[in-house]
């Protein structure tokens, strides 16, 4: 798993960068952050909430943090290839 550094905008309140890590679903981990699900999908944080918002992608709440679950991640996925699938035939 290699390791970047953050663009400038992503520092932490004392100025250091933040270290962006590459995610594995490796099946070690059974919940993600929306931001490493946003960098699994390869799309935007913003983006991410607003599936959760939808209920088109399911979380879970523990205390103020959101939470994705890895299954819940495999789900949309096969949910969008099985939509898209049946409208190319």
């Amino acid at each position: 798993m290699s390791n970047r550094t953050a663009p400038p905008d992503k520092l932490r309140r004392d100025g250091t960068p933040v270290a962006l890590r590459q995610v594995s679903l490796d099946g070690a981990r059974l919940l993600l952050t929306p931001e490493e699900v946003a960098q699994v999908l390869a799309i935007g944080r913003s983006k991410v909430y607003d599936l959760l918002r939808s209920e088109e992608m399911s979380s879970v709440r523990i205390g103020g943090s959101r939470r994705i679950p890895v299954s819940a991640l495999h789900e949309f996925v096969d949910r969008l290839c099985s939509v898209q699938s049946a409208q190319r035939q």
